[in-house]
């Protein structure tokens, strides 16, 4: 039975499945935790169960120090409320005298542009120990957030000491093995450039994988598509998000040629080997025959055009190379090809890879028609 990508995310990727981890262990411990993370957590609902969340509190407006516990304990039986101190002291004294917490685990939510310092002063100043007595803490807060020095009942973790860019890539992967819409030649491309453009957001991939077809689509394309109507999930534009690049219609290139370089080049250079092996004497021997270099009226050898040396091996010959020798001659009066290729099929083939190859080498994005063609041997 195939899994929810959040089950997936959080359970099975070893990056996210190890920060679940920690919490947990940090909890167990009867330590408090601050969860730092890039302005956002995927699927915080499932991460909260995992990490067997027993209430959860959101903090929506600026809060005083007297007021933090106050307002935690709304969402408790009435008699702590009523009881409650009016002094901070007073007030920490009192929750773990009367055991408030205990066995319990507390998530606080700080909505975007509330300060946490007096929160993270909160967690810090209450010093359970014990999470059968005192329960415990999570407080997650954006990496821009200020984090004071904290007691040794509290424990920072880093979300991104934990999810990597492998771990997007690898979740990735595994969905679109489990996408019909993919085909399966086109599937580590498409998981390449898909973690790419969603980096470092795991939450847009599932929608934008399920509505793109990748042979004829850019998934900027669709990304901006699926952001006007609504469908993707909410987030702060923050720098480096996706949302932060779809105003500008050219701001996923980069992010697109990179995942194109990764996984294309590779493709590129295994056919020009597999062309070479084919045709190799006729290649060598061309690679030692002079052709006739019409602008300068002069024979010539052809040579590395970055080193500038003669080629001896076929296999040195790059696709450009290859392209070349194709057009020149060995005669003044160009009768004779340098290297003749009968196959017309291999001669647009040459030619069509050193078009992607230079497209790639000048940072620009091959279209999806031109993917689709160069991954179809593959297919």
């Amino acid at each position: 039975m195939r899994k929810e990508p959040s089950e997936l995310w959080w359970e099975n990727i070893t990056g996210p499945q190890q920060l679940v981890s920690a919490v947990e262990y940090a909890v167990q411990d009867g330590r408090s935790v601050i969860l730092r993370h890039p302005g956002f957590l995927p699927w915080e609902g499932l991460l909260r169960d995992l990490t067997r969340v027993t209430d959860t509190v959101i903090i929506d407006r600026p809060v005083k120090k007297d007021e933090i516990i106050p307002n935690i304990l709304e969402h408790f039986p009435r008699k702590y409320a009523i009881n409650c101190p009016p002094v901070y002291k007073n007030q920490l004294e009192f929750i773990k005298s009367q055991h408030v917490f205990q066995e319990r685990t507390v998530w606080l939510s700080v909505k975007s542009g509330v300060p946490a310092d007096q929160i993270i002063r909160f967690i810090s100043d209450y010093r359970g120990d014990d999470h059968r007595d005192y329960g415990a803490f999570i407080l997650a807060v954006s990496e821009e957030a200020s984090i004071p020095t904290v007691s040794e009942t509290v424990k920072v973790i880093h979300y991104q000491d934990y999810v990597r860019a492998s771990s997007l890539r690898l979740f990735t992967a595994l969905l679109a093995e489990d996408t019909p819409r993919i085909p399966e030649h086109m599937a580590e491309y498409g998981a390449a450039v898909m973690a790419s453009v969603c980096a470092p957001d795991p939450e847009l991939i599932p929608e934008l994988m399920e509505e793109t077809d990748i042979s004829r689509q850019m998934p900027d394309t669709v990304l901006r598509q699926l952001w006007q109507e609504g469908v993707l999930a909410e987030r702060d534009v923050l720098p480096g998000h996706p949302y932060g690049l779809l105003a500008n219609e050219k701001g996923f290139e980069t992010r697109i040629w990179r995942a194109q370089l990764q996984t294309l080049f590779s493709v590129i250079e295994a056919e020009r080997t597999d062309i070479v092996k084919a045709h190799y004497d006729d290649i060598r021997e061309a690679l030692h025959t002079p052709y006739w270099d019409k602008k300068e009226e002069e024979f010539r050898i052809i040579k590395d055009p970055v080193n500038h040396c003669v080629i001896d091996d076929p296999y040195d010959a790059e696709i450009g190379v290859l392209a070349r020798m194709l057009t020149l001659y060995r005669d003044k009066e160009e009768t004779k090809k340098l290297w003749y290729l009968p196959e017309p099929e291999t001669r647009e083939r040459i030619g069509f890879l050193r078009m992607c190859r230079n497209s790639l080498a000048h940072i620009t994005p091959c279209s999806p028609d031109s993917v689709a063609r160069l991954l179809e041997k593959s297919g």
